[in-house]
């Protein structure tokens, strides 16, 4: 957060607390408060939090090495403590240049007392004195009653909804909405800018007549002159909080009150594009925290094994969880936990991953407790019972004993469930949706979810893949109407010009099928002498991040989640293949648009095939170039793999080349996942005769000779020199560091021969367990 403005630390004097508050000197604790409160809340030493810790008056609510919050039972009534800690010498610092968090913070209720926002009651506020210097502080508030915090409200809608009030029969969830646009507008009509703005510091208190709403957690409150930018900074900030929760409907009741209160006229569609906009920022952040780890995630790693635990189960618990697994037993788990085994890899942590990430955004799954993940085989273990039944299952069986009611139900169900997974970035196959006894529908197999990290909006569509399981017509009608029907979230609206979202007509589908059958002989990417620059390439707008130059026709922030999935996958490149440090810049030049792109390609290098990205390496620039598409962050990822490559070693094997940017192009917290049905592909074309040949691979030397048989291959070679054994994946290391400073090192066939001579049939083998073990699916960017 930025430093408070002069204006902030003024208003932070504790003479501006409001009359009534008297000071009080105890040792080394300064206190701010009313006189009838002092014996209660104060004794000779100090504050009496530890005799109240200590006789069950005070109960922790959160603790962290920054801050902890009680609630206290006293005998003139409940309140909430906040005990601001110093964790380390820049927080004494910051504590002791501007006015302490304590002060500030009561600053901030004082500032919305006076301006007509409802908060809770400031009691007292004190810190602890070292001489002139501040240490820890507190600051203590009466406990609203009868409330509960804005986002829980919503999510419970039910209950919401049988409250009406009266007259015009308008509901209570309604009169919250546009008492919150109220709120928000009068805070920024005082200059009032919130940078933790979210529905959790946001409190209802209801009863059958109305609602109030209270402002709370106000140390981040700071005077600013109220732009655009900064009012819908903060309306972002709320969005990303109630994208679970509030529907198309209240976001427009809001943006309507929200004007009509401040007296603005902002464009709504504006206005919500910034909000989805800031709403898939900032989940993606939450989702690159989460992956990275945070206080919520205990990391509990040992011999050999993967762990990760919910935090708040307590690492005791988890440690003793963990042990008893491992030795295959469960007897430690609680009995609403559920166990399931799943396959080598990663499917594990991604079932971990993208389980959380749905709870983020409000999807039904059941919440991860902790994964397990060893080279055998991983173990998700998740909190509630197992669903009775995968959707292709229930399908095949819903005729027995089911009422065709609940049958149209639950059909409607999942096609609301696809439609928000989609809305969200995510894809579902059909097993990966199950369905109770009762016909509740969740995500049951979130390993098998697919998460585009770059959220792209589908405007118009079905769930085709799901469709084709259903051969019922009036079956599949009801989930294509529910899907296609569904409430709009927040983070639905496009940011993107409307020439973006591709749309085809079943003819665009045939003609681009034919192209296809023509243009697959011949994908690839390339090397190129010379490109010649014309006045045509984007130059509008830059970003530089870890040797990456990204130049775009429009603006990218350089914490765009497209970015930094880059910048990861630098790393996870360097560190997989244990690469020297990239010697060269890879730049992006980024089309805001096809037509541009083609016509650009067209007129500098006429004659190639049609493809959405291509790299181009030269002696002086490694450049890839693209457009802003469905499938951008694939294609990225594929290219920018060869540029990396490229600016590592003196020389890369085409094959090679290819294989590790098919192998590095799928997207995830770790490299190695299924790339698209290339297992399937590959096993049936075993099945027919095809048997891998890595001698003839080695010698093709122009990417028109590469078939799309030799893609599927070169991504099958790197996958099982990478993870069948510690020796080929020991022979692949040596090969690519040879590469650094050598154009012809001795070949990887010979390599890998000394230490497994009957490698063609163990790679067999291994081609087939990859076509059974199931994953992550996500087409290869060399499709058209």
């Amino acid at each position: 957060m930025r430093p408070p403005r002069p204006a902030d630390d003024e208003n932070a004097s504790p003479s501006r607390f409001g009359a009534g508050l008297t000071r009080h000197q105890r040792r080394r604790q300064e206190w701010r408060l009313r006189d009838e409160h002092s014996e209660e809340l104060l004794d000779d030493c100090g504050l009496r939090l530890a005799d109240w810790l200590a006789n069950g008056a005070a109960t922790v609510v959160k603790q962290g090495a920054h801050r902890a919050v009680y609630r206290l039972a006293l005998p003139s009534g409940n309140y909430y403590l906040k005990q601001y800690r110093l964790a380390g010498p820049r927080a004494w610092l910051q504590n002791n240049l501007r006015p302490c968090r304590s002060y500030r913070e009561a600053a901030g209720i004082t500032r919305l007392s006076t301006v007509g926002i409802q908060t809770a009651e400031l009691v007292a506020v004190g810190r602890e004195t070292h001489g002139p210097f501040s240490g820890e502080s507190f600051v203590l508030t009466r406990e609203l009653p009868h409330t509960r915090p804005l986002d829980e409200f919503l999510r419970n809608a039910a209950e919401a909804s049988l409250l009406e009030e009266r007259g015009d029969q308008a509901s209570l969830r309604r009169r919250v909405i546009e008492q919150l646009a109220s709120l928000t507008a009068s805070l920024h009509r005082h200059g009032l800018f919130h940078a933790d703005f979210h529905a959790g510091n946001v409190l209802v208190q209801s009863d059958g007549d109305g609602a109030r709403l209270f402002l709370i957690d106000l140390l981040p409150l700071r005077t600013e002159a109220m732009t655009p930018q900064r009012r819908w900074s903060m309306l972002g900030m709320l969005a990303t909080s109630l994208s679970p929760h509030a529907s198309r409907a209240d976001r427009r009741r809001f943006l309507d009150a929200y004007s009509k209160s401040l007296g603005v006229h902002d464009d709504p569609r504006t206005v919500e594009a910034f909000c989805a906009a800031e709403v898939v920022r900032r989940q993606s952040r939450a989702d690159r925290k989460w992956r990275r780890g945070n206080r919520h995630v205990a990391i509990l790693d040992a011999d050999g094994i993967a762990c990760r635990g919910l935090a708040e189960i307590g690492r005791e618990t988890l440690v003793a969880w963990r042990n008893s697994i491992a030795r295959g037993e469960a007897a430690s788990l609680p009995k609403t936990a559920t166990l399931r085994r799943l396959p080598a890899g990663n499917a594990a942590r991604e079932a971990w991953e993208n389980g959380h990430a749905l709870l983020r955004r409000g999807m039904p799954v059941a919440r991860p407790l902790m994964f397990l993940e060893k080279r055998n085989g991983g173990i998700i273990v998740r909190d509630g019972a197992m669903p009775c039944a995968t959707f292709p299952e229930w399908l095949r069986h819903a005729s027995d004993g089911v009422c065709r009611e609940d049958h149209v139900e639950t059909l409607a169900a999942v096609g609301r469930l696809l439609r928000r997974l989609d809305d969200a970035g995510f894809t579902a196959p059909p097993d990966a949706i199950a369905v109770s006894t009762g016909g509740g529908v969740i995500v049951d197999r979130p390993e098998q979810v697919v998460r585009r990290t770059i959220w792209r909006p589908r405007r118009e569509g079905s769930p085709q893949r799901m469709l084709s399981t259903i051969s019922n017509i009036a079956d599949r009608t009801t989930v294509e109407t529910a899907y296609r029907g569904t409430t709009a979230r927040p983070a639905e609206s496009t940011t993107e010009p409307q020439s973006v979202v591709r749309r085809r007509v079943p003819f665009q589908r045939a003609a681009a099928a034919v192209l296809l059958a023509i243009t697959t002989l011949f994908a690839g990417c390339r090397s190129i002498e010379k490109p010649t620059t014309v006045a045509a390439l984007p130059a509008k707008h830059s970003v530089r991040a870890s040797q990456l130059v990204l130049i775009s026709d429009f603006k990218l922030a350089k914490d765009d989640p497209l970015v930094d999935d880059l910048i990861d996958l630098r790393e996870q490149v360097v560190s997989t293949l244990q690469l020297p440090e990239p010697r060269q810049d890879v730049v992006v030049y980024m089309f805001s648009n096809e037509d541009a792109y083609r016509r650009y390609l067209e007129m500098v290098h006429p004659g190639l095939p049609s493809r959405r990205a291509y790299f181009v390496g030269t002696k002086k620039e490694l450049a890839v170039y693209t457009y802003w598409g469905d499938r951008i962050q694939e294609d990225l990822r594929h290219e920018y793999t060869h540029g990396i490559l490229h600016s590592s070693l003196a020389a890369v094997p085409l094959w090679l080349d290819e294989g590790l940017a098919e192998y590095f192009e799928v997207a995830g917290p770790r490299p190695g996942g299924m790339n698209g049905d290339y297992p399937h592909q590959l096993a049936v074309a075993v099945a027919n005769g095809w048997r891998p040949d890595i001698d003839r691979l080695e010698q093709v030397e122009e990417f028109s000779q590469l078939r799309r048989i030799d893609y599927q291959e070169s991504w099958a070679w790197v996958h099982y020199l990478l993870h069948a054994s510690p020796d080929t994946r020991q022979e692949l290391l040596a090969y690519v560091s040879d590469l650094r400073d050598s154009t012809r090192p001795q070949s990887l066939s010979d390599r890998i021969a000394t230490v497994e001579p009957s490698y063609p049939a163990r790679f067999l083998g291994y081609v087939a367990t990859l076509n059974s073990s199931g994953g992550a699916v996500i087409r290869a960017a060399s499709e058209l």
